[in-house]
């Protein structure tokens, strides 16, 4: 079943306009610093509205660029700012949908997850952190590269 997370935070910490918000994204890229000579293996990455670390956000997937192509996966992690949960929170839904297109999420890794103390989230709801931002709102590596 196809479940879609709509976007929490639209308008407020980016843009909910698409063109808006692939100008930005693309300014932001655009002020990159040239990319490292190698791939890294993991970015930590603020995930603050686009005006508080949208630049070294930009600056960090930026560099990336050279690399789009063999990126196939991508893991997101970030806190919980109203819930406690033991171990992981993974949203019930099966897509995010954002001002720049609908992202499928990987259920199958999901799924493989279950048993690893990873706590469910079974609501698409405003309640708890399903209703906030946390990193629901994090481009993906495709929008910023």
């Amino acid at each position: 079943m196809t479940a879609i997370r709509p976007p929490a935070v639209a308008g407020s910490f980016y843009p909910a306009d698409a063109i808006q918000l692939r100008n930005e994204v693309d300014a932001l890229l655009d002020a990159a610093p040239p990319a490292w000579p190698t791939p890294p293996k993991a970015l930590i990455v603020p995930h603050a509205g686009y005006r508080y670390s949208g630049a070294t956000a930009g600056r960090a997937y930026g560099g990336l660029r050279p690399w789009a192509k063999q990126i196939c996966r991508v893991v997101l992690l970030g806190p919980l700012h109203r819930v406690f949960v033991r171990g992981l929170a993974l949203p019930a839904a099966s897509h995010f949908a954002t001002p720049l297109g609908t992202i499928a999420l990987d259920a199958d890794s999901a799924i493989a997850t279950e048993g690893r103390r990873v706590a469910t989230v079974k609501t698409l709801g405003t309640e708890g952190d399903a209703g906030r931002g946390y990193i629901a709102w994090e481009p993906t590596v495709s929008d910023w590269t």
